[in-house]
């Protein structure tokens, strides 16, 4: 699976908050440049439980490997989550955020997760 230009937060993150091992974020915690909710950004020099975004496309530098090559089918649902927090800030939701989850959603082994997903996804908007 090729994505291209895809904007997620970094997968360790949004697997603690898809776990509920940390609150959903806060989307004013950053400021300036570096909003936590700012597609594309990086977000240095904010406090440890900030949301930090990575950034990927076709012209990685040499060495690097391929988005399809890093993630796991699990990441890559991971990564919508990343893709929704961006989308429920654009009030719109990605045309990349149904790609990724319609492929989860035929599967009955992923119907837990894909539950905790929309809670998770709920108590953000919430927040914002």
């Amino acid at each position: 699976m090729k994505i291209h230009r895809l904007t997620l937060l970094t997968l360790t993150q949004l697997v603690d908050i898809v776990k509920g091992r940390v609150p959903a974020p806060d989307c004013t915690t950053c400021s300036g440049n570096h909003s936590g909710c700012t597609a594309g950004s990086v977000s240095t020099g904010c406090a440890a439980n900030d949301i930090g975004y990575i950034f990927l496309n076709e012209d990685q530098a040499a060495g690097e490997k391929s988005l399809a090559e890093m993630m796991s089918d699990d990441d890559l649902l991971m990564a919508s989550v990343g893709y929704f927090f961006l989308s429920l800030r654009r009030n719109q939701l990605l045309p990349e955020t149904e790609a990724l989850l319609k492929a989860y959603e035929d599967d009955p082994k992923n119907a837990e997760l894909l539950q905790i997903l929309e809670d998770r996804i709920a108590e953000f908007a919430e927040s914002c």
